[in-house]
């Protein structure tokens, strides 16, 4: 990846949730029609739903990280310092 946003969810009400923001844009899967033009993600089977799907299962990792990384410092865990950028390691202010 280049860093850029591939997909967004509407924020909002719990309806909006459940929809992606710019449907005209290309679906990441690649597709294309006749004239050999990528498919927006409107167009493209349940592509929109499984993107969705998608982020709510990132963001919900997310979550479920950053509680581990909170219940590790609770509990006395201490960094190795292998890493350079370990979420486990205690910054100083």
């Amino acid at each position: 990846m280049d860093g850029r946003r591939i997909v967004a969810k509407a924020k909002g009400t719990k309806e909006e949730h459940s929809r992606l923001v710019n449907m005209r844009r290309p679906c990441p899967c690649g597709t294309r029609d006749k004239r050999h033009r990528p498919v927006s993600r409107r167009g493209c089977a349940d592509h929109a739903k499984k993107l969705i799907e998608l982020i709510d299962h990132i963001v919900a990792m997310q979550e479920a990280e950053a509680r581990y990384f909170a219940a590790w410092h609770r509990e006395g865990g201490t960094c190795c310092g292998t890493l350079d950028n370990c979420p486990l390691k205690v910054t100083k202010n």
